[in-house]
């Protein structure tokens, strides 16, 4: 077994709890009602303007950048504000390459919500999906398993990846579960 499939499966394995726990999360969220979709839009937007700082190439792998416009345009589309952290989670250290592998790896998740969202015959709903597109398309995650077979990290770097990418998910729980609260509809949630 060679030490790139090992760095992936360690991030798969170390990180499943993590994605778990912002699978649940999001799966809350109705994206074919406007509340919904703005509750998701509004985590999108805290969760990627923290990133925006952290998102950057490594080694030649380029991430995409954060579709903060997008995610703007679309809870423009159904009237809600630009979200704001009241304290800011703060990144620094963390490893570019245990980011890139959530961001990339949420455009699979993408994909299904991108499906949910086509199912909405809300108008409103219908035309605020500028960042649901963005989320379907797998590009980033076929260049993301092309590139890892090249990185050659010794063992502690390794551990910072996967710290990374657990503090990746762990700013999306923080972000959902600071939406949910900040909500009128999140007060409803358990």
């Amino acid at each position: 077994m060679t030490d790139e499939i090992t760095l992936r499966q360690r991030l798969r394995l170390e990180t499943a709890a993590d994605h778990a726990r912002v699978d649940g999360l999001f799966s809350q969220f109705d994206l074919t009602g406007p509340v919904g979709l703005g509750e998701f839009l509004s985590v999108s937007y805290l969760a990627y303007d923290c990133l925006g700082e952290v998102l950057q190439p490594y080694d030649g792998l380029v991430p995409p950048a954060p579709p903060l416009e997008d995610i703007l345009a679309d809870l423009s589309s159904l009237g809600r504000p630009r979200p704001d952290w009241l304290q800011r989670p703060s990144l620094s250290g963390i490893h570019p390459l245990g980011v890139i592998y959530v961001i990339a790896g949420s455009h699979l998740g993408g994909t299904i919500l991108h499906q949910r969202w086509r199912a909405s015959d809300d108008e409103r709903v219908k035309g605020a999906g500028r960042f649901l597109t963005f989320l379907s398309d797998r590009a980033c995650w076929s260049e993301f398993l092309r590139f890892l077979p090249s990185v050659n990290i010794g063992q502690m770097e390794r551990n910072h990846v996967v710290e990374s990418a657990k503090a990746c998910f762990s700013l999306y729980e923080t972000a959902c579960r600071y939406v949910m609260k900040e909500t009128a509809h999140g007060a409803n949630r358990p």
